[in-house]
């Protein structure tokens, strides 16, 4: 199928176990990979669920995706397979205004981890374009605009999420993947990102069980991020302060 416009079904049919060990409960993972620190499991579905099927939008490439099975006593038993999802020729506003329409339209019908994974698939398929250096989709100011509305998603899925270790994990992977592209990240998405990740620690503060992997570095890797764009936005406001500067003197001479 194809990045942000076929949905992906994943089934884990046929799991079994004994009567006393009933219900199963299901979650499912893609790993994502970092240059040189190894691999991560990203939550699809942001909590285990009864329901052995997840439909989902994913990022394009070569995955590996994962189910993990828990029965009422917390053992677990996992299988994972591969997909192919191949790339769109081009990433433009229509296609941007589409996945946040629908992730909208998931977070009004009362599933914010499905709005919080459909904003996360369309952020990490804009990230890999830039890394790339794929040109054509959307200008710089569109490309921030849509960061900070995925942020507002996200902010809003949050609130609307019970702080369980994989809906935190989620959350915290998707602002990651947001403010990872420093140069898109404007003033008012880093103040989101910041506000959402002291929320994300204020949610973990009160649960009972431990963060999932990956979690604590996907929240460090984001504070690093805001960071560094917060030090390019306080870089171009110096310059223009200084290019208006310039331009009065030069006036009043």
């Amino acid at each position: 199928g194809f990045v942000l416009n076929d949905t992906f079904a994943l089934r884990a049919a046929y799991w079994v176990d004994d009567a006393d060990d009933l219900p199963l409960r299901y979650s499912f993972y893609r790993y994502t990979y970092y240059d040189g620190n190894g691999t991560a499991r990203v939550s699809l579905g942001g909590a285990a669920s009864l329901t052995p099927q997840l439909n989902v939008l994913l990022p394009a490439g070569d995955l590996s995706l994962l189910v993990v099975v828990e029965d009422r006593y917390g053992a677990t038993a996992s299988a994972g397979v591969g997909a192919t999802v191949l790339p769109l020729p081009v990433l433009g506003a229509e296609v941007v205004g589409s996945v946040l329409s629908r992730a909208e339209e998931r977070l009004q019908s009362g599933d914010p981890q499905a709005a919080t994974q459909a904003s996360a698939a369309l952020i990490t398929s804009a990230n890999a374009r830039a890394a790339e250096g794929a040109g054509g989709g959307l200008g710089a100011a569109e490309a921030a605009q849509m960061r900070e509305k995925v942020l507002r998603i996200v902010r809003d899925a949050a609130a609307a999420t019970a702080p369980t270790a994989a809906a935190v994990g989620q959350i915290a992977s998707a602002v990651e993947a947001v403010v990872t592209v420093v140069d898109q990240v404007s003033a008012g998405a880093a103040e989101q990102a910041s506000e959402l990740v002291g929320g994300l620690v204020n949610a973990s503060l009160s649960m009972s069980e431990p963060l999932a992997d990956g979690t604590s570095s996907a929240v460090v890797r984001a504070v690093s991020s805001v960071f560094s764009a917060v030090e390019l936005l306080t870089a171009a406001a110096n310059a223009a302060a200084a290019n208006a500067a310039n331009a009065n003197a030069t006036t009043s001479n």
